[in-house]
């Protein structure tokens, strides 16, 4: 379940990208840092401080095309999958500042359903133990 959440959004904004116009060589690097950051933390150790430099690549990445701030809600699920409830609430942040009030919308219902499946994953696998 994880790995479908985090592999359907990530393709959601490369095609957006390739729709949208072309990636030039700094967006295609910090793209391809995410995604080797976020494989890193699923196999081996999930760390904040790799959380943190992710947050910073998309938002450098926002920065040049709003596109690249629908990747927020990967970090939102990580930050509830960790117990981090309340820092993913300030990843809206970065959405009430850089985008429109109809990509707000869709921003913040991708950030509530990826902290809900997140949170109900977690309370699966406590469950289990």
């Amino acid at each position: 379940m994880n790995y479908v959440i985090k592999i359907l959004l990530f393709s959601h904004v490369i095609v957006m990208e390739i729709i949208g116009g072309e990636a030039g060589f700094a967006e295609v690097a910090l793209m391809l840092l995410l995604i080797a950051s976020n494989i890193f933390r699923e196999k081996y150790k999930n760390s904040p401080m790799l959380i943190i430099g992710e947050s910073v690549c998309i938002l450098l990445l926002a920065a040049k095309e709003t596109s690249y701030i629908y990747l927020y809600p990967i970090i939102a699920y990580d930050l509830v999958q960790s117990g981090y409830y309340y820092i993913s609430g300030l990843l809206i942040i970065p959405g009430i500042v850089i985008l429109s009030p109809f990509g707000f919308t869709s921003y913040s219902m991708l950030l509530v359903l990826c902290g809900y499946f997140a949170y109900i994953s977690r309370r699966m696998k406590e469950r289990e133990v």
